[in-house]
């Protein structure tokens, strides 16, 4: 009788196996595009507001209304914020403000979003320089991580703050939210030291 219970699970246990894998492939694809997503929209628009808004229109991403940015809980600065939707159903935000941009995602593998977001960062821009600025790690309320670049060039008053904040935690509201903005070097300077 036993024999015959357990014989009668494996096709479920089998089912819920190929969830998982399948789920774990989407995080890990969708870790690929959020990272795509934030150097082709943010990154190489210089998180300049304008130039955002019209590779969102371009893209064909959906806008976000007033209520629905505030819903979403984005960064003060934001002021204009887009949604996406991956063929295999990732689904992605994107906001900008002035001098400042945001992409997120719900789902992300934490480890290929560090991976990728490190070797763009750390490849720098338009001759500009790379240099780390923190790799931090907490655990409450759950466990999040951030890893900071700054992009700048000798002489230049300001450079480019680059973080990608993220988490394994399924109860995170995002397991990815990557930020670049642009910052006076003064106040970095001061932070650093």
């Amino acid at each position: 009788m036993r024999i015959l219970l357990l014989l009668g699970l494996l096709p479920l246990l089998a089912a819920c196996r190929a969830e998982e894998e399948q789920a774990q492939k989407n995080a890990e694809s969708y870790a690929q595009q959020v990272v795509q997503l934030y150097f082709n929209g943010c990154v190489a628009n210089g998180a300049d507001e304008g130039k955002i808004t019209a590779w969102a229109q371009e893209a064909k991403m959906q806008a976000l209304s007033a209520d629905e940015i505030q819903k979403w809980g984005f960064e003060p600065a934001v002021r204009k914020a887009w949604g996406g939707h991956s063929p295999n159903g990732g689904r992605f935000l994107l906001a900008a403000g002035g001098q400042y941009c945001s992409v997120k995602a719900r789902v992300a593998d934490e480890a290929i979003v560090r991976r990728e977001f490190m070797r763009l960062a750390e490849a720098g821009g338009g001759g500009l320089r790379a240099e780390p600025r923190g790799d931090l790690l907490t655990d409450a309320p759950f466990s999040l991580s951030q890893l900071a670049y700054a992009w700048n060039s000798e002489g230049s008053t300001n450079e480019w703050m680059l973080t990608a904040t993220t988490s394994s935690a399924s109860e995170a509201p995002m397991q990815a939210a990557l930020n670049m903005y642009v910052v006076p070097r003064e106040i970095t300077r001061a932070i650093s030291n």
